[in-house]
């Protein structure tokens, strides 16, 4: 049986299931079976079906049942659930996506999450060890330790078909540890997330639910991002599960999570139209900027700007100089007005920056950007000279320009570029950032969603990036071929 055969007939599975042909989905689930060797799956299998036949039992013998809807809709649950342990089992022991290795080194910190959980907590804790070391060491030296452990943490929760009570606990302690940094807890954010896709679990999406309040709006968005992405491959199957649907009209200010909900769909669709908007950008803007290329740069006269090596008050009158070329200046308007609105305008120009070591990590993709990262320190050495490199990383962390994955992209390229090349990048870079960051401070300040709203655009970018250009992404479904059911779906 080929992947692409045991897809269609988890599929076939499903529909099976919601269109209550309960004897066709186990017949199907029958056949699956003989392919995995597991005596739990065999199990279960003979458990479902006796449950199927009593069923069957008391109604053609019409004696009344009240329990007869509940047993019905638990019956439909577990042929979810075993349809998915079988094909998990098929991927595993057929080694499809070369996870064997991966699943044989986290049985170490399976032991450590039931035997030790405080040890972890520890570990990722930015306020424990020894002191007199820290002082020698560079931040980023210290940082080493807990991202080697949260980079584990990542694939075990990713990897995990059920969340059992020592897994939740332990992600309960490290989102409520206040030591523990907020993009270590928004990364393990990201494996539930995945994690769901990969295998449906109620213990998985309770914990998003939990996340939801969360006082952090950087961890909080990215779990309501989670939900949203459980309820976008789920809303047939989720309704099902009246316990999960019980507990999100449970959750505390309803309306004002609708709202946030609805902010991240709209980002969704707008981040959907990725592919349209890299197509102008390459087919429309691009050759026209190109067009005027040497005129644009004897007005602007960079050569000289560079010698002088600062950009300070130069600000061109870009209105005039565009009047030969207005069509051009038209575009780049839109180019600057689509930006700010929240379309992903760089994907093209970073899709080609992706191939460097720190992207063959799966958890680096969803990593939010830091300067004290030590990728990023080491990709700025030799810079000293050129650039304040402190205040280039701290402005950049900020910076709202780029998604988290397109600054790493960025920072990756910056040691291989000319030398003169970088040094005016570096600046124009510098000043763009200060002018956009206090903007955005401005904004923030007036409008209490508006950083919510940049989690949405940056986390999704960087989810679009992932699902698009991972060099393994066929093992994961492209959520940004679904399209919302906004009208049908129960959740």
């Amino acid at each position: 049986m080929t992947y692409s055969e045991l897809q269609k007939k988890d599929n076939d599975i499903s529909l099976a299931i919601l269109d209550n042909r309960l004897l066709v989905a186990l017949n199907i689930i029958a056949e699956l079976k003989s392919h995995v060797s597991s005596s739990d799956v065999h199990n279960k299998y003979n458990s479902i079906m006796d449950t199927y036949h009593n069923m069957l039992k008391y109604s053609f013998e019409l004696a009344p049942d009240p329990e007869r809807e509940r047993i019905h809709n638990k019956l439909q649950q577990s042929l979810f659930e075993l349809a998915d342990d079988i094909k998990d089992l098929w991927i595993l022991e057929n080694n499809l996506f070369n996870r064997k290795d991966t699943v044989h080194k986290l049985e170490t910190i399976e032991e450590e999450i039931n035997s030790d959980p405080l040890h972890i907590i520890n570990e990722l804790s930015e306020k424990t060890g020894d002191q007199t070391n820290k002082k020698t060491k560079s931040q980023e030296e210290q940082n080493m330790p807990r991202h080697k452990k949260i980079t584990e943490l990542f694939y075990y929760y990713w990897l995990k078909d059920h969340y059992k009570a020592p897994e939740k606990e332990l992600a309960n302690q490290i989102i409520r540890e206040k030591n523990i940094n907020w993009s270590n807890k928004s990364l393990l954010v990201s494996a539930f997330t995945l994690s769901q896709m990969r295998h449906f679990d109620r213990g998985k999406i309770y914990l998003l639910y939990d996340l939801v309040a969360d006082d952090d709006y950087r961890v909080r968005q990215r779990a309501i991002i989670g939900i949203f992405i459980s309820i976008l491959i789920f809303s047939s199957r989720i309704p099902i599960y009246r316990d999960i649907m019980d507990r999100l009209k449970s959750i505390p200010d309803e309306k004002l999570l609708v709202e946030r909900y609805l902010a991240v769909m709209i980002q969704f669709i707008r981040a959907s139209d990725t592919e349209r908007i890299t197509k102008k950008i390459q087919e429309e803007i691009v050759p026209g900027v190109m067009k005027i290329r040497s005129e644009l740069e004897d007005k602007l006269k960079l050569k000289d700007l560079l010698e002088k090596g600062s950009f300070e008050d130069k600000n061109p009158e870009w209105e005039n100089f565009f009047k030969d070329a207005p069509d051009v200046y038209q575009k780049l308007e839109q180019f600057s007005k689509m930006q700010i609105e929240g379309a992903d305008v760089f994907m093209g120009a970073f899709a080609n920056l992706k191939h460097f070591d720190f992207f063959k990590e799966m958890a680096n993709w969803f990593l939010p950007f830091q300067g004290e990262n030590e990728i990023v320190g080491k990709a700025l050495e030799g810079v000293e000279e050129e650039i304040d490199v402190s205040a280039f990383k701290e402005g950049f962390e900020q910076s709202t320009v780029m998604c988290n994955s397109d600054k790493y992209s960025f920072c990756l390229n910056i040691q291989y570029m000319p030398v003169e090349q970088r040094k005016m990048m570096l600046e124009m870079f510098n000043m763009e950032m200060k002018a956009m960051n206090e903007m955005n401070e401005d904004e923030f300040k007036l409008k209490s969603e508006s950083k919510n709203k940049l989690i949405n655009t940056q986390y999704l970018q960087d989810l679009y990036r992932f699902f698009k250009l991972f060099p393994n992404r066929r093992e994961f479904i492209d959520i940004f071929r679904i399209e919302p059911d906004i009208l049908h779906s129960e959740v």
